[in-house]
């Protein structure tokens, strides 16, 4: 009896916190002035070169070679701009909370709470920006390499497409493996060299 009451509330509380994530996601960009559809130039230039996925950039600076991070701009030519930071922001809670229970974190809920209404959380997920694609995919990444099954192998995928939207990111997401490898996860050394060898060569 106990143990079915306890699976009941932790449901309950799950999908509390999962409706504050939507709330959240879905109420601040409602704040935002009404002249202005999106914060910032970052958002206008990656929706512009969604348009145009080419290696030279004729509105910049009269002309140059385009060397941004394509990786935004290729989704953004498929995805509406408005459902993909909704998308990630969902995810990577629901990422976030299933670390949480990886390492059996005490103060499960509060952590939840602090995350989702963090300014990182709300700034980076009520718009387009640079950065809640590689936030995504390093929370993903290291959920996939601390699971025991055949999942933790598609976190050299995940790994590889990290390069495409952030090169900081990049190494931050290999710092953070690193560190799992070193005081978790020693066994799965292997795995760890390959994913930096194909994150640096590919």
């Amino acid at each position: 009896m106990k143990m079915k009451t306890r699976k009941f509330t932790k449901y309950y509380v799950n999908v509390l916190l999962l409706t504050l994530c939507i709330a959240v996601l879905m109420i601040v960009p409602l704040l935002r002035p009404d002249n202005a559809k999106h914060f910032g130039t970052e958002p206008y230039l990656n929706l512009r070169l969604s348009h145009d996925l080419s290696s030279y950039d004729e509105l910049s600076y009269g002309g140059r070679y385009a060397a941004y991070n394509w990786g935004l701009p290729w989704i953004l030519s498929f995805m509406p701009p408005k459902l993909l930071p909704f998308i990630l922001g969902i995810l990577s809670f629901i990422l976030f909370n299933a670390l949480l229970n990886k390492f059996k974190f005490e103060n499960r809920i509060l952590a939840n709470i602090l995350f989702l209404t963090s300014p990182l959380f709300i700034t980076l997920f009520s718009d387009i920006n640079n950065f809640m694609i590689p936030l995504t995919l390093t929370l993903l990444n290291i959920f996939l390499i601390l699971q025991s099954n055949k999942l933790r192998y598609l976190s050299l995928l995940s790994s590889v497409i990290m390069p495409l939207f952030s090169l900081p990111f990049t190494i931050l997401n290999l710092f953070f493996l690193f560190l799992l490898i070193k005081f978790k996860i020693k066994e799965k050394k292997a795995l760890y060299y390959v994913i930096v060898f194909l994150t640096t060569f590919i």
